[in-house]
């Protein structure tokens, strides 16, 4: 599972991606950063991610490999393309019930 999905999976099954910062001792900023792909995602945070959003830790590691490795370099790409083919055979997780928060603001309108 994506980097992104995995992470707006723990942070639906933990509340928001808020909680999910605090639940992983991270900034808020940092999850919008892998979230997005700005910011790389060390493989421990991956694992984390995966216990929160009940993944296959597994499938965490193989994709953080995968994600580190430079497909200009043609062994590298090589490898890039096994750990994808390994990736695939995964099964895809239950689905969750994302929660969405919302709030609402109660107006007095006279008429």
């Amino acid at each position: 599972m994506p980097l992104k999905l995995a992470i707006e999976r723990a942070a639906a099954l933990v509340g928001n991606q808020r909680d999910l910062a605090a639940a992983l001792g991270e900034r808020e900023t940092h999850v919008s950063g892998w979230k997005s792909g700005a910011r790389p995602c060390s493989i421990a945070t991956r694992i984390k991610l995966a216990q929160i959003a009940k993944m296959d830790p597994s499938q965490a590691v193989l994709e953080g490999l995968a994600a580190q490795l430079d497909e200009k370099d043609e062994w590298q790409r090589q490898a890039k393309e096994t750990l994808n083919a390994i990736l695939d055979a995964f099964p895809e997780p239950e689905p969750v019930e994302m929660k969405v928060k919302t709030q609402s603001k109660k107006v007095n309108k006279a008429w």
